[in-house]
């Protein structure tokens, strides 16, 4: 059975989530597909492409559904020349809306809906995915603050900063950019990194190359957070992993990173 705290969470974290579902629906109804206020539109479209072009089309470019790149705002290309379907982003966000895209996909095959891949199902699956990550970022980074602040002070600061910051846009009206999913693996961050073990390296290091494969420019953040995990001795405990670990970790990193290299 959960623990009391535990249960009381995750209770927590699915109404606001529900309340984050509502907001986004509600804000996002308005907006037709195939718009440039839609949530899978140009930069959007181009890091989500990813999972129908790999789950449904199989990379196969005669298979792609005609003149798609341009309805959902050139963010990914038809490449006539060589036959090729192109993007100039990164596969990292992808990862991330796996999840939510399957739920997507399972429906439309239920439902009786086209499993096209970019069909409204799936919109609603970018929005539902920003919002997700969204409050788990807020989440993380609350428990991260409580190493050092009072409850008050770190529900003071997540409140502020999804209310006063344009963490509040990208969390639940314009969902489909990398910012909401760089914020999510920065907070799991910083929350791993704060105390590190032996075992959290194999875990840290392919997160951290994943927040690069979502954004390359993120190399930034990453070296922020090595040396927030060099504080409170943290490098006195990372020269006592054994190699293996750190072997293991940029393995499974390696592993993220394949696809993509694969891909280009």
């Amino acid at each position: 059975m959960f623990e009391p705290m535990k249960f009381k969470l995750i209770i927590s974290f699915l109404v606001l989530y529900a309340v984050g579902m509502f907001l986004t629906l509600n804000m996002n109804s308005k907006y037709k597909i195939f718009t440039y206020k839609s949530a899978m539109w140009a930069d959007a479209s181009g890091y989500y492409m990813y999972l129908p072009a790999t789950f449904i089309y199989h990379w196969d470019y005669d298979r792609m559904p005609s003149g798609m790149d341009s309805l959902t705002g050139r963010g990914f290309y038809y490449r006539e020349s060589n036959n090729v379907v192109f993007t100039k982003y990164t596969s990292g966000q992808a990862y991330l809306q796996l999840p939510f895209f399957l739920a997507a996909h399972l429906y439309c095959n239920l439902a009786g809906k086209s499993p096209d891949g970019f069909s409204q199902p799936y919109v609603n699956s970018i929005l539902f995915s920003g919002v997700f990550y969204m409050l788990a970022g807020l989440f993380f980074l609350y428990f991260v603050l409580r190493g050092y602040y009072s409850k008050k002070v770190c529900l003071a600061t997540v409140i502020a900063l999804f209310l006063c910051t344009n963490l509040y846009y990208y969390g639940i009206k314009h969902t489909g950019i990398t910012h909401v999913y760089t914020f999510f693996l920065g907070s799991v961050l910083l929350y791993l990194m704060r105390n590190i073990s032996t075992k959290k390296i194999i875990i840290i290091l392919p997160l951290l190359a994943l927040l690069l494969l979502i954004r390359p420019t993120n190399i930034s953040l990453v070296i922020l957070l090595i040396m927030f995990g060099f504080v409170n001795d943290g490098w006195r405990i990372l020269k006592t992993i054994p190699l293996k670990y750190y072997l293991a970790g940029i393995f499974c990193s390696f592993l993220i990173v394949l696809p993509q290299i694969l891909y280009w």
